[in-house]
């Protein structure tokens, strides 16, 4: 148990050393600009939301590696070699190229260095392979036809004979002539 605790807290170190919350990634990346070097060079976790998802790709990496290859293991370093494995495994279970490409990024900045690094082709992302919804939602309950019909439909009846006997008023009183009303 304490050989998983302890790359766990490696690679929480390793995370939070890339971690600038707080700091305007746009502006770093203007000064990149005016000294003249690449803004797309710019490295770091800048959100909070982002480390924590990172943070829950690392834990998942240590947990899957230390599983399968726990005798090998003396650090985190040790690990790096089993990036591309951890990947393949979670294209086989079915994971769309997007969250591919997340646990790229979150390794990649545990180790230092680009998802691309770590010969792993990663999955094209097309639009179409969008899934919405993977099961029921909240949003997707719909009002049984029975009940909503008893508490809707009144109320939409008495609204509507109003309104169709403010209509026939109307219309009552456009027939008659002003000259109806002289005496």
């Amino acid at each position: 148990m304490g050989k998983k605790s302890n790359l766990t807290h490696q690679a929480i170190k390793e995370l939070k050393k890339e971690t600038h919350i707080g700091e305007s990634k746009h502006e770093l990346k203007e000064q990149a600009k005016a000294k003249g070097e690449n803004p797309a060079a710019i490295r770091g976790i800048y959100s909070s939301t982002t480390y924590n998802s990172y943070l829950k790709v690392a834990k998942q990496f240590v947990s899957d590696t230390l599983s399968n290859h726990g005798k090998d293991i003396k650090n985190l370093s040790d690990c790096k070699q089993y990036v591309p494995e951890f990947l393949e495994s979670r294209q086989s279970n079915g994971v769309s190229a997007w969250t591919l490409a997340q646990y790229g990024s979150a390794l990649g900045s545990m180790y230092h260095c680009s998802k691309n690094d770590f010969n792993f082709t990663y999955p094209s992302r097309n639009r179409a392979d969008i899934k919405r919804c993977r099961g029921e939602n909240s949003s997707d309950y719909k009002y049984p036809e029975d009940s909503y019909r008893s508490v809707y439909y009144p109320a939409y009846d008495e609204f509507r004979k109003d309104m169709l006997s403010y209509d026939i008023e109307l219309k009552l009183i456009s027939e008659t002539s002003i000259l109806d009303f002289l005496p």
